[in-house]
């Protein structure tokens, strides 16, 4: 997740927090250091020609083109992995399950800052989809 450097695409995330302390130290902003691992990933998986999605808010599925791609390639099922499970995993697993997509959650390939955050997230998402480990879903994925 980034944002321009005037914050204008944040929304109400540049206001309340961690948004201010974000802001007050010119946080997130795209082509700074701290997103730039997350744009070197895009820039790897844009050259193996895999497509990549920009987000602005916690859930992948807001004011992207997400929910559109899905259909278009006909998938009824999700993965979702990611950083803070308690924010950007939980929106988007929640937008996932609302617009009728089956949601997988792999417990090892999720994290957030504070463990009870995470085990309180990862508590509630099995009421949107299934909380996995790993190797279950990659044993899933070849059968």
């Amino acid at each position: 997740m980034g944002w321009a450097a005037d914050y204008s695409d944040a929304g109400l995330l540049a206001t309340h927090p961690p948004g201010p302390q974000l802001v007050a130290q010119h946080g997130l902003v795209r082509g700074t250091w701290d997103t730039a691992v997350a744009e070197a990933l895009q820039a790897v998986a844009r050259g193996r020609g895999a497509a990549t999605l920009p987000k602005t808010r916690f859930s992948a599925f807001h004011g992207t083109d997400l929910e559109a791609r899905l259909r278009a390639a006909a998938v009824d099922q999700v993965v979702v992995v990611g950083c803070l499970t308690n924010a950007c995993v939980d929106a988007s697993v929640r937008d996932a399950f609302c617009l009728g997509f089956e949601c997988v959650v792999p417990r090892e390939c999720v994290a957030s800052v504070a463990e009870e955050a995470h085990a309180a997230a990862l508590l509630n998402l099995e009421n949107f989809g299934s909380v996995v480990g790993v190797q279950d879903l990659l044993n899933q994925l070849e059968d």
